[in-house]
């Protein structure tokens, strides 16, 4: 029932909610409507409704979306790292790996969860671009929440030295590929090099160094399982490692 000051209150005298003005329910509508546009947020969501038939309505409260990033923002899935904006294109069901304290736990780790299809909030848009200080980057709009130390924020009210929570767990590979396959990459990408041979020819070379030199053995024999049966001629290609001199260069 409404009180005399248009505050709603139950039998028990518990205060619902006020009436400042009564409107027309189409009228409510449209300026909703319009003021998603306007601010660059052209989604509407019933978050009741949202609750109401999630799944996992005994473990979590859908509070919001967070749909503000670019379109080469990879996401983990079942599908491995892939882009934002080919899951866009697929219309497909995401299975998402989240971070158990993004869910509201106070404890590390991951779960994985199911998410709507990738849509799009805006075709035009500012984008800004955070960098942490131990390298990991990430460009969204002034509304994309993140976790921090503090809460969770919109980017647009970050401060410089604000600490950011970063996934604690690992994340979906999708089916293909392997820890070996893994380890080769994540050593050419963070050791190698590439060197010229002459006459245009390229050579990607690998480097293991310190504690990495327990991976030669073991990826020289990865290597040569995959280039097994590739040669158009008769003789058989093998690489090995070789132990190199350090040395230090002023």
């Amino acid at each position: 029932m409404a009180g005399a000051r248009g505050y709603v209150v139950n039998d028990e005298g518990l205060v619902a909610c006020r009436i400042y003005k009564r409107l027309p329910a189409r009228r409510v509508w449209d300026v909703i409507m319009t003021s998603t546009y306007d601010f660059a947020e052209p989604g509407f969501i019933l978050i009741d409704r949202a609750n109401e038939m999630n799944n996992n309505w005994w473990c979590e409260n859908i509070r919001a979306t967070n749909p503000c990033v670019t379109a080469d923002t990879r996401l983990a899935t079942r599908f491995g790292l892939v882009r934002i904006g080919d899951l866009y294109d697929a219309r497909v069901d995401i299975q998402a790996t989240v971070d158990r304290r993004a869910l509201g736990e106070d404890v590390k780790g991951v779960d994985v969860r199911p998410a709507v299809p990738a849509f799009m909030t805006s075709p035009s848009a500012d984008v800004y671009r955070v960098v942490t200080k131990d390298g990991y980057e990430i460009k969204a709009t002034e509304w994309h929440d993140f976790y921090t130390k503090r809460g969770k924020i919109k980017l647009k009210d970050l401060k410089v030295g604000d600490e950011l929570l970063v996934q604690s767990g690992k994340g979906q590979f999708g089916g293909s590929g392997s820890e070996e396959l893994g380890v080769l990459l994540g050593l050419i990408t963070g050791d190698g090099h590439f060197t010229n041979r002459g006459e245009g020819k390229k050579l990607r070379s690998g480097e293991s160094l310190g504690e990495d030199r327990d991976y030669a053995h073991e990826v020289v024999t990865y290597i040569n399982s995959l280039i097994a049966g590739w040669a158009n001629k008769r003789r058989q290609y093998r690489v090995s490692a070789v132990a190199c001199r350090s040395a230090i260069s002023s």
